[in-house]
C-alpha cells in the first residue's frame, strides 16, 4: 500500500493485485509437403544447358491490370538446348522452394507426354522446354520469400502430382533474387554446388522445471561441440519404459542452438530424450540423423502455477475517500491461440469507492500493470501494453462513471496509468462501485508456462 499528498491536500490510497495468466505450449507448425526434399541432389541437376527466361526481372505491378511482380512472373520459359533425359519423361512440374524450404506449385498443371514445348515428346529426342502462357506466368500459388528462392522444373522418372516428392526427379534450376516488399523478382547466378557439412548434435543443457515440465537446449555442431551457424529444426522425442505416447516437438535453431520446453510431464519419471537435425533448406548443412540423448528425472511433485492471493485493507482517509476491493488475486483463464496472440480473460472483481467527506470534490480510480514474468525464466516477459480492461459500473445507483474500454495490445495498453472510474465534484451519492473485464493479448511466440504481472490501484 502507498500514500502521498496531491497539490490539493487530497490523500491518494493504493492497493496491487496480482495476476497469474498460463500459455499453452504451441503444438510443432505444418511443415511443408516437400520437407524431406528441400535439398536438392546435385547430381540430378540437369547443367550445361540453362533454362532461359524472358524477361529476366521484373518489378512492381505489371500492365494494365496492376499484377504483382511476384504473382506475374515471366513471358515465356524456354531452353532449346536440352530436354528432358530419356526415362525421365513421365511428367514435368514447375516448383519454387523458398529460402526456408517452403515448396510451393509455380505452375497451372502437371504436364505429361506427348508434351510438345515440354521436352517430354515419348521416349525420343522430343521438342525443347517451351513454357509460355498460364505454364509459365501463373505464380499465384507460389509463396516467395526474400532472399534466395530455387524455381525447378523436374523431369520425372514416374508420374507425378504437384506434391508428390521430387528427391529421385532430375531438375532445371533457376536462382531468384526476391525482393517481397518491393514486388520484384531477378535471376542471378546458382549458387556453386558445394559439399554439404553433416553436424552432429548434443543436449548441452536440461532444466526440469517446477511446474514438471522440461527445457532442453541442443547445440548443432561441426566439430568440437562448438555452435555452428546452422538454421533449420532439432525434433526432440522422449519416453521412459511403458509410455504408449512419447512426448516429441521441434525447435528452430538459431546461430546453432535450439532451445524447447515440453509440456508438463509424468512426474518422478526418468525420461530419455533423443535429437535431430532437420536442415530445412539451409545451404550449408545437410540432415542428422538422431545423435544426441539425455536423460533427464522430472520433479517428484510438480508444482502447477498459482494464483497470489492477496487481502488489501485500505484504511479510511482522513478526509473520508477510501476505496475496498474483493480480497484475492485476478485470474486470467488459460490462454488461446487467437490469430496472432494468445487471448487469455478474466474479471479484476468489485471496486467500491466510498466519499463520506463534507465537501466532495472530484475524485479518480486509475490502475496500470507492471510486465508480465515468467514463473521459471525470468528473461521471458510479456509486456504490460498487452493487457487491458473494459470498466463497468455494478449497479443502478453509483456517483461515479466507469472509465473507457482501454484495448489490449493498444495504445500502450494499461502500461500506463488509466481511470477505472471517475467522479466529478459535488456528488450527491457517496459510493461508486465498479467492476472491469480484463482481457490479454500476447504474441503468439511468447514461451510457454505461468506468467505473473501486478496491477496497482490508486485512488486520487
Amino acid at each position: 500500500m502507498k500514500a502521498s499528498r496531491t497539490a490539493a491536500g487530497r490523500q491518494a490510497t493504493g492497493a496491487s493485485i496480482v495476476m497469474t495468466i498460463v500459455l499453452a505450449l504451441l503444438a510443432g507448425a505444418p511443415t511443408a509437403a516437400h520437407a524431406a526434399d528441400v535439398v536438392l541432389d546435385p547430381a540430378l541437376q540437369i547443367t550445361g544447358a540453362p533454362l532461359v527466361f524472358d524477361p529476366v526481372s521484373r518489378t512492381g505491378d505489371i500492365g494494365a491490370s496492376k499484377t504483382s511482380a511476384l504473382v506475374y512472373g515471366p513471358d515465356v520459359i524456354s531452353n532449346e538446348l536440352a530436354n528432358c533425359p530419356v526415362g525421365y519423361r513421365s511428367s514435368s512440374r514447375s516448383l519454387v522452394i523458398a529460402p526456408d524450404g517452403t515448396v510451393s506449385s509455380a505452375a497451372e498443371y502437371v504436364r505429361t507426354p506427348p508434351g510438345n514445348y515440354f521436352g517430354l515428346k515419348d521416349e525420343s529426342a522430343g521438342e525443347y522446354i517451351y513454357l509460355d502462357g498460364m505454364a509459365a506466368v501463373r505464380w499465384n500459388e507460389v509463396t516467395f520469400q526474400t532472399g534466395l528462392n530455387r524455381f525447378i522444373v523436374t523431369c520425372d522418372p514416374t508420374l507425378r502430382t504437384m506434391t508428390d516428392s521430387f528427391a529421385d526427379s532430375k531438375y532445371f534450376l533457376v536462382t531468384l533474387d526476391v525482393n517481397v516488399a518491393a514486388k520484384s523478382w531477378t535471376v542471378v547466378a546458382n549458387p556453386v554446388n558445394e559439399a554439404k557439412l553433416t553436424p552432429s548434435i548434443a543436449f548441452t543443457k536440461t532444466i526440469d522445471n517446477a511446474d514438471g515440465s522440461v527445457t532442453l537446449t541442443s547445440t548443432v555442431s561441426a566439430g568440437a561441440g562448438v555452435a555452428t551457424d546452422a538454421t533449420g529444426v532439432v525434433s526432440i522425442s522422449g519416453s521412459y519404459s511403458g509410455l504408449a505416447t512419447p512426448v516429441s516437438g521441434e525447435a528452430a535453431v538459431s546461430a546453432g542452438v535450439a532451445t524447447w520446453r515440453t509440456p508438463v510431464l509424468d512426474a518422478d519419471r526418468t525420461y530419455t530424450f533423443t535429437a535431430g537435425y532437420t536442415a530445412k533448406g539451409d545451404t550449408k548443412y545437410t540432415d542428422s540423423a538422431v545423435n544426441a540423448t539425455t536423460t533427464v528425472i522430472t520433479v517428484a511433485g510438480p508444482t502447477p502455477p498459482q494464483n497470489t492471493a492477496i487481502t488489501v485493507t485500505i484504511p479510511a482517509s482522513a478526509t473520508g475517500l477510501k476505496f475496498t476491493m474483493t480480497p484475492g488475486a485476478v485470474a486470467l483463464n488459460q490462454a488461446a491461440l487467437d490469430g496472432t496472440s494468445y487471448v487469455a480473460t478474466g474479471s479484476l472483481g468489485q471496486v467500491t469507492v466510498s466519499d463520506n467527506r463534507t465537501a466532495r470534490t472530484a475524485w479518480t480510480l486509475s490502475g496500470n500493470s507492471t510486465n508480465f514474468i515468467h514463473a521459471s525464466d525470468a528473461t521471458q516477459t510479456i509486456a504490460a501494453t498487452s493487457l487491458g480492461w473494459k470498466p463497468a459500473l455494478v449497479g443502478a445507483t453509483n456517483a461515479g462513471t466507469a472509465g473507457i474500454e482501454v484495448i489490449a495490445g493498444a495504445s500502450g495498453g494499461l502500461s500506463a496509468s488509466t481511470p477505472l472510474a471517475q467522479a466529478a465534484a459535488g456528488v450527491s451519492t457517496a459510493d461508486t462501485t465498479i467492476n472491469a473485464g480484463i482481457t490479454l493479448k500476447a504474441p503468439a511466440d511468447s514461451a510457454a508456462g505461468a506468467y505473473s504481472a501486478t496491477l496497482t490501484l490508486t485512488l486520487i
